[in-house]
């Protein structure tokens, strides 16, 4: 009877109806399982690993060729670093969220209560947003600033940090957006992974370059390789030209893929 006590009656309505719940499940996935410490020790030692041994054990095994490298080469190695690899463990990771729930029937089983479908989508997307920028964005930063920080013998400006920091959480958040917009949109995982896949690779390669010069809209559709602007930004060299557009691209993108996965899954038939 005491827990019957601490129970607390929701008054949510439309689509927000169920989604307090659904969060706080969504969330459970990372808070209460090992996801949260395995996640955190992987890209510890992925990205900061990496960073360490470019920062302090190169310049002792090679001296020569570390003396060429410019200003600011831990950072840029840090930003090129974290703008590729953690996208392909959203979409991994993401890539059945939906899916799987469709498959099992267990979507259906919750629709059947009082829950709204938009709810049922945000709340995969708020806590995987918050568990993915956490682990990948704050706590990985955090540690970077402290090391680079120490190699440069200086604090690093806060200011540009956070700016470099905030594009790669919005590069994190388009492709798990994008991911949640095709598990609703396929039945399988295949597609998901492979068009997901190919906009990344697409992106990093810097594959829009190519048709710039007669489809400069094409930046529009795809935006520009997110490592490019960073290495320009961090260098202190010259932005491209389209970068204002392609972040205001990335953003829109963002909002059009959940606003898109919201519509399709209320027309899911259960």
């Amino acid at each position: 009877m005491a827990s019957m006590n601490n129970l607390q009656l929701l008054d949510e309505r439309g689509w927000r109806q169920g989604f307090a719940n659904l969060f706080y499940k969504e969330n459970g996935e990372w808070r209460y399982t090992s996801r949260w410490w395995m996640q955190s020790l992987l890209w510890l030692l992925v990205a900061n690993g990496f960073l360490a041994m470019v920062l302090w054990v190169m310049p002792v095994m090679d001296p020569e060729g570390m003396s060429d490298v410019g200003k600011n080469f831990g950072l840029v190695t840090f930003m090129q670093l974290m703008a590729k690899l953690p996208l392909f463990a959203v979409i991994v990771i993401t890539q059945g969220a939906v899916i799987n729930e469709k498959q099992s029937g267990t979507a259906a089983w919750i629709l059947s209560a009082p829950v709204s479908r938009s709810g049922f989508i945000l709340s995969k997307l708020i806590a995987n947003a918050i568990g993915f920028l956490s682990i990948i964005i704050i706590l990985q930063g955090l540690v970077a600033y402290v090391l680079i920080s120490l190699s440069e013998g200086s604090l690093l400006p806060l200011g540009p940090y956070l700016s470099y920091l905030a594009l790669l959480g919005l590069n994190l958040l388009f492709y798990l957006a994008l991911t949640l917009m095709l598990g609703t949109f396929f039945n399988t995982r295949g597609p998901v992974l492979g068009i997901a896949f190919g906009v990344a690779i697409w992106s990093m390669l810097g594959m829009g370059k190519l048709f710039a010069g007669f489809m400069p809209w094409l930046v529009l559709i795809l935006p520009e390789a997110l490592p490019d602007l960073l290495s320009a930004s961090v260098q202190g060299g010259s932005m491209p030209a389209t970068w204002p557009v392609s972040i205001i691209a990335m953003s829109l993108y963002t909002v059009l893929f959940i606003g898109l996965a919201i519509w399709r899954f209320n027309r899911e038939e259960f």
